[in-house]
């Protein structure tokens, strides 16, 4: 190894050399290299629905910042979809309202027929007791004590079923605009 050849050895074609006087001066080097150059940073814009491109607002190279406006893309069915969007909305929450109003009122009729319900079954009710008093003294016959008697059973019967139905009534509309309001938000976010 101490006795090898050391040095080192270029094979170069002669039409590749030049030649020429030795100057002094500045020394300039030139050695042609292929390469290419890469951003620092590339950030890739993706639009997830289809359309076109109105405007661009920026030029190849230029700095932005965050918030700028780059490019303004446009989607006619983008914007239609949004609109059917917007009045499906708008439909369902006059239907809310349209719905409350009218479980409201019916719910009022109800509470209604039940007052007078409840009137009349205080009415029977003092016309039974007065009768049961007669019909044990003997004073009035079997078949009025018994009318008096059914009369008010049958107010007492239908109180308790308006009483159900009031309640469930007032369940139900509870369910129906809580269901509409969860259908309103969800189409709203989804606006």
């Amino acid at each position: 190894m101490l006795f090898a050849e050391h040095t080192s050895k270029l094979n170069v074609d002669t039409e590749r050399v030049t030649i020429g006087d030795v100057q002094q001066g500045t020394f300039q080097a030139f050695i042609a290299i292929d390469g290419s150059v890469d951003p620092l940073n590339t950030f890739y814009l993706d639009i997830t629905e289809g359309g076109r491109l109105e405007k661009i607002y920026t030029d190849d190279d230029q700095p932005v910042e965050k918030g700028d406006t780059i490019l303004k893309p446009s989607n006619t069915t983008l914007q239609i979809d949004f609109m059917t969007r917007e009045t499906q909305l708008y439909d369902l929450m006059n239907e809310r309202q349209n719905s409350e109003i009218t479980m409201k009122q019916d719910l009022i009729r109800k509470q209604n027929e039940l007052a007078e319900i409840e009137y009349n079954l205080v009415l029977a009710k003092r016309k039974f007791e007065r009768n049961q008093m007669l019909f044990a003294e003997k004073v009035i016959s079997q078949k009025e004590y018994a009318a008096a008697k059914d009369e008010y059973e049958y107010l007492n019967k239908r109180k308790i079923l308006a009483d159900r139905s009031v309640k469930q009534d007032a369940q139900l509309m509870n369910g129906r605009l809580h269901q509409l309001d969860e259908s309103e938000s969800k189409l709203l976010s989804h606006l």
